[in-house]
């Protein structure tokens, strides 16, 4: 792409961004808002992975329902000659991991301020549903005037449907990678806590707690190393923000904070006392009324409760073990021996165990009696008939969801979009939703000359143009009267669907002399023209129009051979003392000529 190049007819390209791993990105002006936005490409071998393009749109699908000042809003994703682009907003700033190489390490006030909007951002995204599972400092954006804004909410997934992204994405992941994520794990509420300790201590101490000279060193320090302290770095820091940070980077789940919302109420309240001259200790107690999860207690904290428990109620007997002894018979003993379990009781245990038993029955029935699981085939690109077939093969369904344009797969009916995604486990007899082509948003003028209006509006209307209602009149000697002499756009010109088509209508030759006898001023006059015909690997559809004294006229319409070539032009008949040609190259003008008659010079 290139500065000022116009996509979709609507973003016009202004400024080129840096470049990731997986986008190509560029401010463009959005023309039918008057704005601002972000267009982000994805880059080759990404574009070209129907996976992975699949993917992305389920992600931006979900990442357009957040709606935060703490993320970076998404429009959609769209095409563009066969590329796949996100459309986002466009905020003006610097990545936190460019603010952090210059000016790092920061005070505890402004790294505890990041923070919070960091969290507040993951925070609002969890409770709809949505891990971030890629969260680091390349991530977040800073603007000048303090707004903090995190980007690529669930990308993570994508990397997972291509065969190449993971290894490129690797060495930026690797600092940020929670040990339980290393382990194989799924990215979870806990892991996005993880990446927020690791940009905390960076932020405090302008370094990674991990560092090695491969992602792998890296990877294994997360596993096997305890993170740092950032006061023993800084010593400047709160002995309480370097427990936050701490927790925050704790390798057992357990020990760190559940969720967003735990770390977002500590650092809150860290932050009120930066402000305030407060002094706090850890654990930081919570003012009763305040929102809080109670935190997940570890193994050790359990056991400790046990023997709290065991202080607290010291006197309490225990049940004794051995029967009190009677002086009665054998039988006696058997006959009134009392029952130490109530009847509702024993009712309550049977039951609950048969219970339990026809559970294990069921499931193992159950079981037993699913069809077998497949694979969800690959059904993009195929023809809809071709997909049923496929799917058939491993006994599954297919079920059309609609359909819509699509310039990757121009061809009307064609999937575009499946679900499951390909390669997913499902049972057998069960169903693969398919979205279909409508074709390309694009579509070629036809060639209407020598048409009546109702015949050309018919044929547009077939092909998903629309005929503009105003048309021009023009005189022509070589076609009738009420047909149509040229369009615009041109023919053959590539336009897109519901775009309107004006028309040029011969008013017939008696028009033409009635036009010329009653203006003294037209003389019959001859013109020359030469040009030259850009090169090109391709044949070029070369169309000239001159406009004198009377109207205008198509002088020629043809096919050049590749290469280049020059045109001339002789003795063109016209009328008055000069007259503007127009050259046309594959329906796009590329000059305006004007020339003087023979008999005027």
């Amino acid at each position: 792409m290139i500065v000022g190049e116009v996509v979709r007819v609507r973003y016009e390209i202004t400024e080129e961004l840096p470049s990731s791993a997986i986008f190509a990105n560029y401010v463009a002006r959005d023309r039918l808002h008057n704005s601002q936005v972000c267009l982000r490409f994805v880059k080759k071998p990404f574009s070209d992975e129907p996976e992975f393009v699949q993917m992305l749109c389920q992600v931006v699908e979900q990442a357009m329902k957040l709606d935060h000042p703490g993320i970076a809003k998404c429009y959609g994703i769209e095409e563009h000659d066969g590329k796949p682009f996100v459309i986002c907003e466009f905020i003006r700033g610097s990545t936190l991991a460019e603010r952090i190489r210059r000016l790092a390490p920061f005070s505890p006030s402004v790294a505890c301020e990041i923070g919070i909007a960091i969290a507040e951002a993951l925070s609002y995204a969890s409770e709809r549903g949505m891990i971030h599972g890629d969260l680091c400092a390349d991530h977040v954006i800073a603007t000048l005037e303090g707004r903090t804004a995190v980007i690529d909410f669930g990308l993570w997934r994508c990397y997972g449907a291509s065969q190449t992204a993971g290894a490129v994405v690797l060495s930026r992941m690797a600092p940020y990678l929670a040990p339980e994520v290393i382990e194989g794990g799924m990215p979870s509420q806990s892991s996005d806590v993880y990446a927020l300790g690791v940009i905390l201590f960076e932020l405090l101490t302008g370094n990674f707690p991990f560092r090695g000279q491969t992602p792998a060193a890296i990877l294994a320090k997360h596993l096997s190393q305890p993170p740092p302290s950032v006061r023993a770095i800084n010593p400047a820091i709160p002995p309480v923000f370097d427990a936050i940070v701490n927790k925050a980077l704790a390798k057992n789940v357990l020990e760190r904070y559940e969720s967003p919302s735990q770390l977002l109420r500590d650092l809150r309240q860290l932050l009120d006392a930066l402000r305030f001259g407060k002094k706090l200790t850890w654990p930081l107690e919570h003012e009763e009324g305040e929102e809080h999860v109670a935190p997940v207690k570890t193994y050790a904290e359990k056991k400790e409760e046990q023997k709290r428990a065991q202080v607290v109620f010291p006197n309490v007997p225990k049940a004794s073990t051995k029967p009190e002894s009677r002086p009665v018979s054998t039988r006696t003993t058997r006959l009134s021996e009392p029952d130490d379990v109530p009847f509702w009781l024993r009712a309550t245990v049977f039951a609950a165990a048969g219970a339990f038993v026809m559970f294990v029955i069921g499931w193992i029935i159950f079981n037993l009696t699913q069809r077998p699981i497949v694979e969800a085939p690959s059904l993009l690109g195929m023809p809809i008939s071709q997909a049923k077939e496929q799917a058939k093969r491993v006994n599954l369904d297919v079920a059309e969801l609609g359909s819509e344009y699509n310039e990757r797969y121009p061809q009307p009916g064609t999937v575009i979009y499946q679900y499951p995604a390909p390669k997913t486990p499902m049972r057998e007899g069960g169903i693969i939703q398919v979205r279909l082509s409508l074709g390309s948003r694009m579509v070629e003028v036809p060639d209407l000359r020598g048409l009546t209006v109702t015949e050309a509006k018919t044929r547009l209307e077939k092909i998903g143009l629309e005929l503009d209602p105003t048309t021009r009149q023009a005189p022509s000697r070589t076609i009738s009267e009420g047909l149509i002499i040229s369009t615009d756009p041109a023919p053959h010109e590539r336009v897109e669907r519901g775009t309107e088509i004006t028309v040029t209508v011969s008013s017939g030759e008696k028009r033409a002399e009635r036009t010329r006898r009653d203006v003294s001023e037209l003389i019959e006059n001859r013109f020359s023209l030469s040009f030259r015909v850009q090169e090109s690997e391709e044949p070029v559809l070369v169309r000239v129009e001159m406009t004198d004294a009377r109207g205008v006229e198509e002088v020629i319409f043809e096919e050049q051979r590749p290469g280049g070539s020059e045109i001339v032009l002789k003795d063109i008949p016209g009328y008055g003392k000069e007259a503007t040609f127009r050259i046309y190259f594959n329906g796009f003008l590329d000059q305006t000529v004007r020339r003087r008659g023979e008999k005027t010079e």
